[in-house]
């Protein structure tokens, strides 16, 4: 069982699968470009997180667990002991025709797929 989680980017959708990693009882560590990356995407939780407990979805005592379970760093290297490892990209065309057709995807938009030569990955 996956205990230890890594996630490159503390943004919207990264924070939500930190949030979601963390009230799951398991450490995320996020790497972030530089420290204020790593602030916002902390603030993301800390505001997140408080709305789960007033909405009844969490204690006090689940939320201070899930905040405390979240880290940032901004070196590659910490990500050594994770078990795995989340990369999530926004579906914005440039950024993920950037990765050299190595990647797979559930988005049915052919135009991505086309500079790979391998449609079916």
């Amino acid at each position: 069982m996956v205990t230890r989680v890594g996630l490159v980017g503390g943004g919207a959708m990264d924070a939500g699968i930190a949030e979601m990693v963390a009230r799951a009882g398991n450490p995320v560590l996020t790497l972030e470009r530089d420290k204020a990356s790593g602030a916002a995407a902390i603030v993301r939780l800390e505001n997140s997180l408080p709305r789960a407990e007033r909405a009844g979805k969490l204690s006090r005592e689940a939320t201070d667990s899930a905040r405390s379970l979240v880290s940032t760093t901004l070196v590659i290297d910490d990500f050594a002991d994770r078990e795995l490892i989340i990369e999530a990209r926004p579906a914005i065309e440039e950024i993920k025709l950037d990765l050299s057709g190595d990647w797979t995807t559930s988005s049915p938009t052919q135009q991505l797929w086309r500079p790979t030569h391998r449609p079916s990955r």
